[in-house]
């Protein structure tokens, strides 16, 4: 739960151990899996994972494989641990969100979480309390962004559902209240995309009366809130919609990272069609990228010009690690998707919203890594879809005996029903 907590600022260093920074979250994921190993696998318990576990294992063998052909090892081995890491917390999340009630409990406190970090990110836009300049320096914008949708969904779940308690529905409608205001002081284009297409799925699965209602009260939220933001917050998120849609636009910084990502994904194809099967190395792209930027290096506390990823996750993976790892990550995310989607009629109501809600945050994710380098949330959020994938599939085995067993119990019952005795008339009857 602490390594959920602090994945919101991955960049913050507590300290370095041999020339790697150490964020709080790998400490607490750390000691997280040393307690499932004691709980779990120790005592000889059955141990859970994902689906598409093959596909999986092809995408995390070609990206280990594509450490053998990097130009900076150092550079390499660091993202390499940190995703090592990453991949630990997703394994983590299938271990232990194993019940109903437990999940339940984890979508609470993300919620909880949340509010937090919403209210942290727009203080921090309009420069009001001392959260400002950690936040700004440690949180990239289209990671906070992208974030919305899960939590967008999770809320939505919550006022759906129907049988949640008043706490929690009044946690999710307080989260979607700081949505509306959060995502316009981003303007983040892919973070959109993510919250769009993840409301569009969890409309297709529940497009009821009490959802459309609830659409109606997200609408006035939004207008609310873009309405009570500053002139310039607004004429920025509007600047940002249209150059999403090809209309003309003012702001020459959303040009310009227009033509800038083209051109790193016509670089990523080159390099795509040159080294197919490994790529270019683990995290080397940034080596050969003929954009610079300046970054904040949050080790060195001071500015920094690095080559620029490619804003497009598979043009990026492809590119690094090669065509095999991108068709096994495509494919993991793949039968997830495709199990949950059938997993839905045999779940009742609440493990459906469940369902829905990690399927269109999933599909939100996937859909915003199109304008995305990576996400610190895109590896766990695979987790805790798998968790509900299988949580959905033991309650289904579990029913399934309990039906057997009642049909095995009922047959050894003897039976008292009256026997057939065919009808005799009376010698006496005249």
């Amino acid at each position: 739960m602490l390594a959920l907590w602090t994945i919101v600022v991955p960049t913050t260093s507590l300290f370095d151990v041999a020339g790697l920074s150490v964020a709080p979250y790998m400490v607490f994921e750390g000691l997280a899996f040393l307690g499932w190993m004691v709980r779990g696998p120790l005592n000889h318990r059955r141990v859970a994972v994902p689906v598409g576990l093959a596909f999986l294992g092809v995408h995390v063998g070609f990206s280990a494989a594509s450490l053998l052909v990097v130009e900076d090892f150092r550079i390499a081995i660091t993202s390499f641990l940190r995703m090592g890491l990453l991949w630990l917390l997703m394994f983590l999340l299938v271990g232990l969100i194993v019940r109903r009630s437990q999940f339940v409990r984890l979508r609470t406190a993300l919620l909880v979480q949340a509010v937090v970090v919403l209210f942290i990110g727009g203080a921090s836009s309009f420069e009001l309390g001392p959260g400002y300049s950690l936040f700004a320096t440690q949180f990239q914008k289209n990671e906070y962004a992208t974030y919305m949708a899960l939590v967008s969904m999770l809320s939505m779940s919550v006022l759906v559902s129907g049988t949640e308690s008043f706490h929690d529905r009044l946690l999710a409608l307080v989260t979607l209240a700081l949505v509306a205001v959060g995502w316009p002081l981003t303007y983040s284009r892919s973070g959109l995309v993510a919250i769009v297409v993840a409301l569009v799925a969890f409309a297709y699965f529940n497009l009821t009366v009490k959802f459309v209602r609830l659409l109606a009260v997200v609408v006035v939220l939004v207008g609310v809130a873009f309405a009570s933001l500053p002139e310039g917050a607004r004429s920025t998120a509007t600047q940002a919609i249209k150059s999403m849609t090809g209309a003309e636009t003012d702001n020459a910084v959303f040009r310009q990272t227009i033509d800038e990502r083209l051109t790193l994904n016509r670089v990523a194809l080159e390099r795509i069609v040159a080294s197919p099967l490994l790529g270019v190395g683990f995290n080397q792209f940034t080596l050969h990228s003929p954009v610079i930027i300046t970054i904040w290096d949050v080790k060195h506390q001071s500015l920094a010009d690095v080559g620029s990823t490619v804003h497009n996750r598979y043009l990026h993976m492809a590119a690094e690690s090669g065509v095999p790892a991108l068709i096994g990550y495509l494919g993991f995310a793949s039968v997830l998707l495709i199990a949950a989607l059938r997993l839905r009629r045999d779940a009742d109501r609440q493990l459906r919203q469940m369902l829905d809600a990690m399927i269109a945050a999933e599909l939100g994710f996937l859909a915003s890594l199109l304008f995305s380098p990576g996400l610190p949330w895109e590896w766990p959020l695979l987790g805790l879809l798998a968790a509900t994938v299988n949580i959905v599939r033991r309650e289904r085995r579990e029913r399934g005996d309990r039906q057997r067993h009642l049909e095995h119990a009922s047959a050894m019952l003897p039976d008292t029903r009256w026997p057939a005795v065919p009808f005799q008339p009376s010698i006496h009857a005249e």
